[in-house]
């Protein structure tokens, strides 16, 4: 979202990768977790730099990433209040700014100088993280992995290079560094667990025509993809409006995203009817998110399953809340977050009014030519167990004459499941809803072969509510 608000204060692979469990559902459901505790800030009062703000007083607007560590206990129960409430995505988003300059002056200085936090946004000037900033990072991803999320979202946004005249090397590796620095975090915390991750690399990102935005994106890919890949990131998310699309495209070139990311309100309807029809026809089949829209909101859950219904190969794989209803308030109220929403983070009720499209059953593998899944019985059920099967295909390359199939649960070691040497379809009656699971893939020589420090030749995140 691009804060109308607070622009002021700053110059701002798979075709079948991730297929929907049934028409009009979506597997993927959670929230962009942009603040955890609004302070003595109200959107229900016209926004005033007086009386009513995000960045005074300190510590007023807080960021899960900048501040988690001035009350973890809250965050905490926000995070188990979204799985209670069958979420299994969760974004968390570094606003990232230079704040070296206007902290010294104190046009950003908060009262509290080892925050290094302003309102939303968090400093990057090191080109690595703040301590506590990278302990708060840490802490979230372990309750994320402890409570068995599908996915964490890193998303980054950074709109420093629309204030650039020309280029600005120093500044892109202050951005470029304090991203490696997290994937690397990330990496280290979701090792070994059922929970993935997934890198937006700039919110929103061509929204900003300004100065040096698409030279910034168009580096940045560049560099990302050389170091990381492209399997773990939908680039830069965009919002969804031809005009946005075609920029965003524009800064990949001919090397396009596995997957796609979108900002949508209003008519959320014609908003995916514009990615529909300016996406190229061959992009048209790969993955989409909805990376931002309305909370919890019956209109957008309507408008959505009336696109999907009318457009069946859209994939949209995941959908994630930000913190704001339909509707403003009041003339002056903060069209960015509403109260509401941030004070629904405590229940367990967050997907009600997404209901109609929130699928019962759903997987996400990396390759269904070795490795997918379907459901028995899990949609049609409400037991405390259900049934899915695995249907795995057998490549018999010269040196690999079998296949192993290990699964993994929170919390748990990988166990190997099944191993065989021929196309087959085992069933599993012991899946228990509201948890992820981490099916693997591995070809190897004979059924003892150790598959400790390889990387997966397939892989699936199932997850039944």
């Amino acid at each position: 979202m691009k804060f109308r608000s607070i622009a002021a204060l700053f110059c701002l692979f798979v075709t079948s990768l991730f297929p929907s469990a049934r028409a009009a559902s979506v597997g993927g459901q959670g929230v962009v977790y942009f603040t955890y505790d609004l302070g003595t800030y109200s959107s229900t009062i016209p926004w005033s730099t007086v009386n009513n703000w995000w960045y005074v007083p300190g510590r007023n607007f807080k960021t899960p990433i900048g501040l988690y560590n001035i009350n973890p206990t809250l965050a905490n129960s926000q995070l188990a209040a979204m799985r209670a409430s069958g979420m299994d995505y969760i974004v968390l988003q570094f606003g990232m700014r230079d704040l070296s300059v206007c902290a010294a002056s104190g046009a950003c200085y908060n009262g509290f100088p080892d925050d290094w936090v302003w309102g939303e946004t968090i400093d990057n000037s090191l080109g690595t993280m703040h301590p506590t900033h990278e302990a708060n990072l840490r802490a979230l991803l372990k309750r994320a992995v402890a409570l068995g999320f599908r996915n964490v979202v890193i998303r980054f946004t950074d709109g420093a290079a629309a204030g650039w005249a020309s280029w600005d090397e120093v500044a892109y590796q202050h951005s470029w560094n304090y991203i490696v620095k997290v994937h690397t975090i990330t990496d280290q915390e979701l090792a070994g667990s059922v929970t993935g991750a997934i890198y937006d690399l700039g919110g929103e990102g061509a929204a900003d025509r300004n100065g040096m935005t698409l030279q910034y994106m168009q580096r940045l890919w560049a560099d990302y993809t050389f170091v990381f890949g492209s399997s773990d990131t939908f680039g830069f998310s965009s919002i969804a409006n031809a005009d946005n699309v075609s920029r965003t495209l524009a800064a990949y070139g001919a090397a396009r995203p596995s997957r796609y990311a979108f900002t949508a309100y209003g008519d959320v309807y014609a908003n995916l009817t514009d990615v529909w029809n300016t996406l190229p026809a061959s992009e048209r089949v790969k993955p989409v998110m909805l990376i931002e829209t309305y909370h919890n909101d019956a209109t957008t859950a309507a408008q959505i399953a009336l696109f999907l219904n009318q457009h069946p190969t859209f994939n949209l794989f995941a959908v994630t809340q930000w913190p704001l209803n339909r509707g403003t308030p009041c003339a002056g109220c903060d069209g960015n977050v509403s109260d509401a929403a941030v004070a629904d983070l405590t229940t367990s009720s967050q997907l009600s009014a997404m209901a109609p499209i929130v699928a019962k059953f759903s997987q996400e593998p990396s390759n269904p030519e070795l490795m997918s899944f379907s459901d028995i019985n899990c949609a049609a059920t409400t037991t405390a167990t259900c049934t899915i099967q695995g249907n795995f295909n057998y490549w018999n390359p010269p040196t690999e004459m079998a296949y192993q199939v290990f699964v993994t649960l929170p919390g748990e070691p990988r166990k190997l499941w099944a191993c065989l040497s021929m196309n087959a379809s085992s069933q599993a009656g012991w899946i228990v809803r509201n948890i992820t699971y981490l099916f693997e893939y591995f070809k190897t020589a004979n059924c003892s072969s150790p598959v400790a420090g390889l990387k997966p030749d397939g892989t699936a995140r199932v997850y039944v509510r």
